[in-house]
């Protein structure tokens, strides 16, 4: 999910600091790259039937039982996460400062494939989370014998 975002935000341009204004419109000429950095993030901030979330889930289960605090603490970070992508996505799809409204595709092939790929790859762990859950389960289990 983190590849897939960078991969993204890397087409976009978006060493835009934090500044939306910079990023307005570019989803109607970067519309994979756009897809890419929505799904992406929206990925590492666990939403469900994204990638991220089986890793999410079973984090925040072994949070609740040790610590509610940190378990909640998550939970807003992840709703944060997403709060700040459908801003970034709001900006994204406004029209540009130049006021064209029409769609095109700005990325090279390469990129689409990649961006496309990548994509589809968040989604497709998303939905069939259990090719991943016994890694994610091991890796928390390991993360339980750090802990205590």
């Amino acid at each position: 999910a983190l590849w897939v975002w960078g991969l993204g935000l890397g087409i976009l341009d978006a060493g835009y600091g934090g500044d939306f204004e910079r990023i307005r419109g570019r989803a109607r000429v970067y519309p994979f790259a756009s897809v890419a950095v929505l799904l992406g993030g929206l990925s590492v901030s666990g939403l469900p039937l994204m990638a991220g979330f089986a890793g999410r889930w079973a984090l925040m289960q072994l949070l609740a039982t040790h610590d509610v605090l940190a378990a909640i603490m998550l939970l807003m970070a992840g709703v944060s996460v997403v709060l700040g992508h459908l801003r970034g996505l709001g900006s994204l799809l406004r029209y540009s400062a130049s006021g064209t409204s029409e769609w095109s595709v700005g990325e090279q092939p390469v990129t689409i494939i990649f961006s496309g790929a990548g994509a589809l790859a968040v989604l497709i762990v998303g939905v069939f989370p259990q090719w991943v859950l016994p890694a994610v389960t091991r890796t928390v289990d390991v993360l339980v014998l750090l802990i205590g």
